[in-house]
């Protein structure tokens, strides 16, 4: 009896949340609002994006970081700053904290900067909760996290991950909370809430489902066709993100190209997302020059892959530094100099060679050959 009381308390309490948090987004962003361009339909220009933190961002505690971002990307991901573990920490179910995310909302308004939204509902970084939350009260979290998130952010975002890791290396859809709880077509519903929002809030941002190992042609990356593709058919998803997480030297060369056009082929838009090419330092404080120069031409490629297929919109680089990349610092021990700038804030070699995509390095543009 005491447990029915606590968990009609609950419900009362989660009603009462999903009452308040519509008066609590920005009053710009309670109705339709033309959003930035997604990416020209032609296939003509690639956005230039990079992974951030709001710490970096925070009373210019890092002026450097700042005039990297704002000189080369037109489009800013939140690392973490929107991801359910992150919004609500605690023990049970509480406020939602949106400041570190409203932190790059707001900074990507002053500098006229677009938004891609990483991530809603993923296999990790979900609160400490939810393996406790029944599925029917799961659904309604679910959708009311999905309104505040689009209504709070969608007038300035392009893109945003509705679902980031959800499958199985071998194929298939991974054993995760989601599926445990809500069963085999909880990613059907949940797309179709989140078109459902985002025509009403944000009309021109794009829906992505995101993933990692699915840049080459594989089991994994034949499930997310699969999925992706009954997804699109039934009007809910628009693009597939390629997150291209990559190791000096193994990236997929022969199939990388194809892969995509498999996805755009049936009119979906494609994004590399989340892109770093790590290096193994085999214990000394830098790279060598011989993975320097291989790493400069992986990137060249992986840049290049996108311009040449039409319906590759973006590619997003994960992190400006080796100082705030995750490699070398939360996964992959060992590896680093995975991003674009050094800790100097200066062009690397790989950065270097791409200035057909930087025109802020030199001559060239970003437009497709």
């Amino acid at each position: 009896m005491a447990t029915m009381r606590m968990c009609n308390l609950f419900v009362l309490l989660f009603s009462f949340s999903q009452i308040l948090f519509t008066s609590a987004v920005p009053a710009d962003a309670t109705k339709p609002t033309p959003g930035p361009n997604s990416g020209d339909p032609s296939g003509g220009q690639l956005l230039m994006g990079v992974g951030i933190t709001a710490d970096n961002l925070t009373s210019g505690r890092n002026p450097r970081y700042e005039q990297v971002v704002n000189k080369f990307f037109t489009v800013l991901t939140p690392g973490n700053e929107l991801k359910w573990g992150v919004l609500d920490s605690g023990d049970k179910p509480g406020k939602l904290n949106f400041a570190p995310a409203d932190t790059i909302y707001q900074y990507a308004k002053q500098k006229n900067k677009q938004l891609r939204l990483h991530t809603l509902f993923a296999k990790t970084q979900n609160t400490k909760w939810i393996g406790g939350v029944k599925p029917d009260e799961l659904k309604k979290m679910m959708e009311a996290l999905m309104g505040q998130v689009i209504q709070r952010y969608g007038d300035r975002a392009i893109a945003i991950d509705v679902c980031n890791e959800i499958l199985s290396d071998q194929g298939g859809l991974d054993n995760n909370v989601w599926l445990q709880k809500l069963g085999p077509n909880w990613v059907k519903e949940t797309y179709k809430f989140a078109a459902e929002v985002r025509n009403k809030y944000a009309k021109n941002m794009l829906l992505y489902i995101n993933d990692f190992s699915i840049e080459g042609i594989n089991a994994k990356s034949d499930t997310m066709l699969k999925l992706a593709t009954d997804l699109y058919k039934a009007k809910i998803l628009d693009a597939v993100g390629f997150q291209s997480h990559f190791e000096v030297g193994k990236l997929p060369y022969n199939d990388f190209q194809k892969n995509l056009e498999r996805f755009t082929q049936i009119g979906l838009k494609v994004a590399l997302t989340e892109v770093d090419v790590r290096i193994n330092l085999n214990g000394k404080p830098q790279a060598s020059q011989q993975d320097l120069d291989t790493q400069a031409k992986d990137y060249l490629f992986i840049y290049e892959t996108c311009r040449k297929v039409k319906g590759c919109v973006s590619v997003t680089t994960w992190g400006v530094t080796p100082g705030d990349s995750w490699i070398g610092n939360i996964v992959f021990p060992g590896f680093g100099d995975a991003t674009l700038f050094d800790n100097n804030y200066q062009p690397t070699k790989a950065m270097q060679g791409l200035k057909s995509f930087f025109p802020q390095l030199g001559t060239g543009g970003q437009r497709r050959k």
